[in-house]
């Protein structure tokens, strides 16, 4: 018999103590090896503090992870909140401008419209000319150049020289009349007499040293013809002209 089944015969009070410790005492060595000791329960106790910080600390790393991924979503909305308006203020320009080009085109076929018809008026009202006016007799471009020689000499011009029919730089009739001196280029058409008339004469004047310059045709002018001489300084006689300094010899 043991110890404590000993104590269990004894009559005094501590028997309660010693029977209630034995009834809750480990009944084998092993048993009471794998009792948890204060130690053990210390070392869980801080092992979970330390997985509580550590949970806090990711917590608050993901925080602030969240917290920078709305800036960025904040800053870019913004941006492209911007490039919209960008984009609308951009477009509303170029609507703007296309409305103005519109407004040019317009302007521009009704102001073409408007040149093409003085211009259609302009080539009509020569054509006329032309039928009512031409009755300069001649057969060909060199006997219009003396024919028309005589015609200046009749109007009082003086030194009337025909130049050879080959080299004349341009100048078919070079005369003189109170002291000016004009350079005539001639032109026997059945059409209507271009710029290349007037680009010749320009340098006939250089060339005889002319202080004026004459287009003279039994024909009528076209109208580039006509801007062209009117910025070089060309006068240009068409056969209604012509046709009056016959009638005032």
């Amino acid at each position: 018999m043991g110890l404590l089944d000993s104590l269990k015969n004894f009559p005094f009070s501590l028997r309660g103590d010693y029977e209630e410790f034995y009834k809750n005492a480990p009944s084998t060595p092993k048993e009471r090896q794998n009792e948890p000791t204060d130690s053990c329960a210390g070392s869980k106790t801080v092992q979970h503090i330390s997985d509580l910080q550590k949970y806090r600390i990711i917590l608050q790393q993901y925080s602030e992870r969240l917290k920078n991924r709305e800036a960025q979503i904040e800053t870019h909305e913004r941006a492209s909140l911007d490039k919209i308006k960008s984009a609308s203020n951009s477009a509303h320009e170029y609507s703007k401008a296309l409305l103005d080009t519109e407004y040019r085109v317009i302007d521009y076929a009704k102001r073409f419209d408007a040149k093409e018809s003085s211009i259609f008026a302009e080539i009509q009202k020569d054509a006329e000319k032309f039928k009512a006016h031409n009755s300069t007799p001649a057969h060909d471009g060199f006997e219009f150049e003396n024919e028309f020689s005589k015609v200046l000499a009749a109007n009082g011009f003086k030194k009337v020289v025909v130049t050879p029919k080959s080299g004349d730089y341009g100048g078919d009739i070079t005369a003189e009349k109170e002291g000016v001196k004009y350079v005539v280029q001639c032109k026997y058409y059945t059409s209507m007499v271009g710029i290349d008339a007037v680009q010749q004469v320009c340098g006939a004047k250089i060339h005889y040293g002319a202080h004026v310059g004459v287009v003279a045709t039994n024909s009528v002018f076209t109208h580039a013809a006509k801007i062209l001489a009117e910025e070089a300084g060309i006068f240009l006689w068409d056969c209604e002209i012509i046709e009056s300094m016959k009638k005032s010899v």
